[in-house]
């Protein structure tokens, strides 16, 4: 009976895995998993991805514990399979927490975004500043200086915030 609950498990665990990984294939891209993972703002595709990862490698532990522990006549091996799967659980709760604490307590702008919002904040459309910023921001190589001022002025504020 354990095997055939193991066998369901991981079928269900197999198929909701598959679903998954073709979901953030989409979004994914051309990035690597790792890098999308990294780069991603929405945590709710590669969360169910690791989950279901971490679930059937942990079925497989529990498998291999119980085999062994069967054939072998060595019980502990039942419970080392335990300790393998609370591992394999801390390190995917770690690798999560880790993942999605910026997008939890939010993450710092670009200096690109940074300026486009100041800009946004301190000119009205068509009028005298956003003329003179047009000029500077255009193919005469100012934007760079200006996002580079921006960055440099908001480093300075939370320093003397600080």
């Amino acid at each position: 009976m354990t095997y055939a609950v193991l066998a369901v498990a991981i079928l269900c665990e197999g198929f909701s895995l598959r679903v998954a990984v073709k979901a953030f294939a989409q979004q994914k891209g051309e990035l690597g998993y790792v890098e999308a993972i990294k780069r991603s703002k929405n945590p709710a595709t590669f969360t169910v991805l690791l989950e279901d990862s971490a679930a059937l490698l942990g079925l497989g532990i529990a498998c291999i514990g119980i085999l062994g522990a069967q054939f072998l006549k060595l019980p502990e091996l039942d419970g080392v399979a335990s300790l393998g799967i609370s591992l394999v659980l801390a390190v995917m709760a770690a690798f999560l927490a880790a993942e999605t604490k910026g997008l939890l307590l939010g993450e710092q702008a670009s200096p690109h975004l940074e300026a486009a919002i100041l800009r946004k904040n301190v000119t009205s459309p068509g009028g005298t500043t956003a003329a003179a910023l047009d000029v500077l921001m255009g193919k005469d190589g100012m934007k760079e200086l200006m996002t580079r001022a921006v960055a440099a002025a908001t480093k300075r504020s939370k320093e003397l915030a600080g």
